[in-house]
This record gives C-alpha cells, sequence and structure tokens, in this order.
C-alpha cells in the first residue's frame, strides 16, 4: 500500500475537488483524510475524521457529506484503476473524461 493522496494534490489532480477544497483547504471541516492504493491500483482505502462542520445531528456525521466521502473514494479508485496506480491527471482517459 502506499499514501496517493498527497501526490493527488501535489500534481494538481485535486485542484477544486469537494473533499480537499471546499471540506479541506477552505473551511478545515475534514480534520483528516488519507487515501492509499495499492501500487498497481487495484485497491482504494480511505480514512478520514471529520469535525464539528461535518455534523448533520451532534455526534453524527451528516448524510450528504458521508455520501460525498464515499463518491470521492470511489472515483479516486477509478481514476487510479485505470492509470494501474500512476498519476491519474497524467492520463488521456483519465483528462478525455474529466475525471480530475
Amino acid at each position: 500500500w502506499k499514501r496517493v493522496d498527497e501526490g493527488l494534490v501535489a500534481s494538481g489532480a485535486a485542484k477544486s475537488n469537494a473533499i480537499y477544497d471546499a471540506l479541506g483547504a477552505q473551511t478545515n471541516a475534514l480534520k483528516h483524510h488519507r487515501l492509499w492504493s495499492k501500487p498497481d491500483g487495484s485497491e482504494v482505502a480511505c480514512v478520514a475524521t471529520f469535525g464539528d462542520d461535518c455534523v448533520g445531528h451532534p455526534g453524527v456525521v451528516h448524510g450528504g457529506v458521508t455520501s460525498l466521502l464515499f463518491d470521492n473514494t470511489l472515483g479516486w479508485a477509478n481514476a487510479l484503476s485505470i492509470t494501474k496506480g500512476g498519476d491519474p491527471s497524467q492520463h488521456d482517459t483519465v483528462k478525455q473524461f474529466g475525471m480530475t
């Protein structure tokens, strides 16, 4: 397993991304977010810790934020599987479908 979120952010692939930009950099609502991938991109895992700005009720993460996190993680899983673990921002198929 390798950590891939740092590379995605550094490459610009995560620019204007809801997880890294709106919830992370702009509001700090998402306190901790890490994306991991097997080297060949065949599996992806996400670990996240939510802040108080992500709650629907005290102590409960808002369902919209939960679905956003699942959607985002599955999108990166798709991009990483297409690129076999490489940088999605450099892959023609990923660029063609606007996945970055």
